[in-house]
């Protein structure tokens, strides 16, 4: 019965428990391991169990390392080809905003660049006509040919 009881201490305490019991106490404690021991062995339920225990922990060490780089290599496959669509779609859509909205900023490319001609002439003709015509109160206007612009030509 003993060597049950000294098996649930070791559990608690561990593997590093046992280990310091070995290196502190090792007149009692070896032979306190050597009787667990020898109760495992002939315990067919308790091999069992450590079996067990042992695929679990070569499972889990297994999926720690194996496992986790396969998902992180997997991952970044999978964001580098999110990131190809991403750039493909992005040159479709361009291309179908190009082909699509080409024909109307040129054309409104065109028209301004025609309002700008006809704007350019018309102050040109302000400026003629402020040279020719001297003010009321005698030669150039102070202010220049920027008063004229709100006002309308006038007709000869």
């Amino acid at each position: 019965m003993w060597p049950l009881w000294i098996l649930g201490i070791v559990s608690s305490l561990g593997l590093v428990g046992a280990v310091a019991a070995v290196i502190l106490v090792p007149g009692v404690a070896i032979p306190v391991l050597q009787a667990v021991v020898r109760a495992v062995l002939k315990c067919k339920p308790c091999l069992a169990v450590l079996a067990a225990i042992a695929l679990l922990f070569a499972g889990a060490l297994y999926g720690v390392h194996v496992e986790k780089a396969r998902c992180e290599t997997r991952i970044e496959r999978l964001k580098q080809a999110a990131t190809a669509a991403a750039a493909q779609r992005d040159a479709d859509i361009r291309a179908d905003l190009e082909r699509h909205y080409r024909p109307q900023i040129s054309a409104l490319e065109q028209r301004a660049n025609t309002l700008k001609g006809e704007v350019d002439r018309y102050e040109k003709s302000l400026e003629e006509a402020a040279a020719k015509q001297p003010s009321a109160a005698g030669g150039r206007c102070v202010l220049g040919t920027e008063p004229l612009r709100l006002r309308r030509p006038q007709k000869n």
